[in-house]
């Protein structure tokens, strides 16, 4: 069969074959990303029942193998696995099933993945760039979404000092005095930034203005144009 034929024969398939009640039913929904992107095949089949995967792989073997996979992934391919569109912003997909909650964060121009991933028994979220392995989950984690400050830093909140003057429980886990993770996706360099007694960073927020790098203690005090809590000349001096 040539391959214009086998393309033929695949779109006269029905959507009242009964083959397709073995699949979830989103696969006929997505069938052409499907048919395209053997990696959303395989994403569909994991996220559709996990723990049938994991009874192979084991739940740390699940996690890796699907962080594998995501780390090349498109937004396309995780809506057709099962994520639920970002309306807001077309580089993002939201997974939240079955117990895992998973946020899959495309940089801008598509060189970087961030996959940030919650499972029940987490106090937050683990964090990976590129495949590569930034925040434990059995450690405090971070939250659970996070952004693409640009192209090249990924920038995501995690818990304040507990010792902080001002710091107090929230809903979230993370406290409500927070700090900020920032990672250089090209490289894998990351840093953690703490307010000071004297600051009450509830939501830090970090831009690039200028060829600097400002930090607010949240994102209305930077649309005020109030002045920025730290101010950094360089991505170097911004991660030392």
């Amino acid at each position: 069969m040539s391959e214009s034929d086998h393309s033929r024969a695949l779109h006269d398939f029905s959507a009242d074959d009964p083959a397709w009640l073995r699949w979830p039913r989103r696969a006929w929904e997505h069938r052409e990303r499907l048919r395209q992107s053997p990696r959303a095949l395989q994403l569909l089949q994991w996220l559709d029942d996990p723990h049938k995967v994991q009874l192979v792989l084991g739940r740390d073997g699940y996690r890796d193998a699907m962080v594998s996979l995501l780390k090349l992934a498109q937004p396309a391919d995780c809506v057709a696995a099962g994520f639920d569109e970002d309306k807001a912003d077309p580089h993002r997909a939201h997974f939240n099933a079955h117990g895992l909650s998973i946020l899959f964060d495309l940089s801008p121009k598509g060189q970087h993945r961030a996959v940030l991933w919650t499972e029940p028994d987490w106090p937050g979220a683990a964090l990976w760039i590129d495949g590569r392995w930034i925040v434990d989950p059995r450690e405090p984690g971070c939250e659970r979404a996070g952004r693409w400050v640009d192209e090249r830093l990924f920038a995501v909140h995690v818990p304040g000092p507990e010792d902080h003057p001002h710091q107090g429980l929230d809903f979230g886990g993370l406290g409500t005095v927070r700090g900020l993770l920032v990672v250089d996706g090209s490289t894998g360099r990351h840093r953690v930034l703490q307010p000071s007694d004297q600051a009450q960073w509830s939501a830090p927020w970090l831009v690039t203005e200028g060829g600097r790098w400002l930090v607010y203690p949240q994102r209305e005090a930077h649309e005020r144009g109030e002045l920025p809590a730290r101010v950094f000349g360089s991505v170097d001096d911004l991660l030392i």
